[in-house]
């Protein structure tokens, strides 16, 4: 891929047409455009895999957080609608008009529709019937034949069953999948979830459309409504990990706490906050509302190291205290 066609010689100018996004880009020198319009080729568009490796056997490259980057060429189809927003995003950093979330939020659910798309290949997203069984404090495979959980998700729901919570709220539903499981492996859980994305809650229900939750739009950097739901267990998926500006992330930690009476439960990318140190300093300013904290860890056996965080309003003596932040974030 070169440089458009009829930029000159010296200087060239970046212009995305036919996108409410469009830009442009102040001039460039020539090899500058050709170096960036090689980076956005379709085969350098890569995805971001939260946590433990998945089983994806293409492109695979983990970095030092436990945070895999996958060629979206291998693990997803690139239709018009995802490549634009991948486009469009990286222009706009370019271009010095993205300094802010990782996401557009406004375009989000293209992404993660491809997103989807991509890990549905290689693991089980919607648990059916009797392929997995929670048993004696574990989360297992009961059908051979079923392709395996991703870790990530495997461990968040094996944690979660085993604090034998009566109701959970998860922040960041997205498209319901974790909530839709939880439902299968405990019917009997109380399921709220919250989003900031109208689409992303209209997926949910195309994709789950006889969940029984209690669902809302909400933007979670803002603080919740007072009447907002009470439950013994709030948890994230990958979501306060690209909140990004001002204080935002805290603000929905601080709403996670003000929600969850007795653990919240992160599985997040642990280098871009301090989580540890963000809520400890909101029990200090007792922002938190809880008596004490204790933050322990679980390890998956993937990856064979600390990798989901569980921070408790009480002593949980089944699971490892975490001392160190740097247990998660090297």
């Amino acid at each position: 891929m070169g440089p458009p066609k009829n930029a000159p010689r010296g200087d060239a100018s970046i212009r995305v047409e036919g996108d409410p996004f469009a830009l442009e880009q102040r001039p460039l020198p020539l090899r500058a455009v050709r170096m960036r319009a090689a980076l956005i080729s379709p085969f350098a568009l890569t995805a971001r895999c939260h946590g433990t490796p998945s089983s994806v056997s293409a492109a695979r490259r983990p970095n030092r957080d436990g945070v895999e980057r996958i060629n979206y060429n291998s693990v997803m189809v690139l239709n018009g609608e995802t490549l634009r927003y991948h486009l469009i995003n990286r222009l706009k950093r370019w271009a010095g008009m993205r300094d802010g979330d990782d996401w557009d939020w406004r375009r989000y659910n293209i992404h993660y529709r491809g997103e989807l798309k991509g890990i549905e290949k290689e693991h089980t997203l919607n648990i059916r019937g009797s392929d997995f069984a929670f048993e004696d404090g574990e989360l297992r495979k009961k059908n051979p034949a079923a392709p395996d959980l991703h870790p990530n998700h495997r461990l968040l729901y094996e944690t979660i069953l085993q604090l034998r919570p009566a109701s959970v709220l998860e922040l960041g539903c997205g498209g319901g999948d974790h909530l839709s499981n939880l439902s299968v492996l405990r019917p009997q859980l109380k399921l709220f979830g919250r989003d900031l994305l109208e689409d992303q809650l209209a997926f949910l229900k195309e994709r789950h459309p006889s969940l029984s939750a209690d669902l809302a739009q909400f933007d979670c950097t803002l603080p919740f409504p007072i009447d907002s739901p009470s439950v013994d267990v709030a948890y994230t998926q990958a979501v306060l990990m690209h909140i990004q500006v001002g204080n935002g992330h805290r603000v929905a930690l601080a709403n996670l706490f003000r929600s969850a009476s007795k653990q919240v439960v992160l599985m997040e990318a642990w280098t871009r906050h301090d989580f540890m140190g963000d809520i400890r300093r909101l029990h200090e300013l007792k922002i938190i509302p809880w008596k004490e904290i204790f933050f322990h860890y679980r390890e998956s056996p993937e990856l064979r190291k600390p990798h989901l965080m569980v921070v408790s309003s009480s002593r949980l003596e089944a699971y490892p205290a975490l001392a160190d932040y740097k247990a998660l974030a090297p």
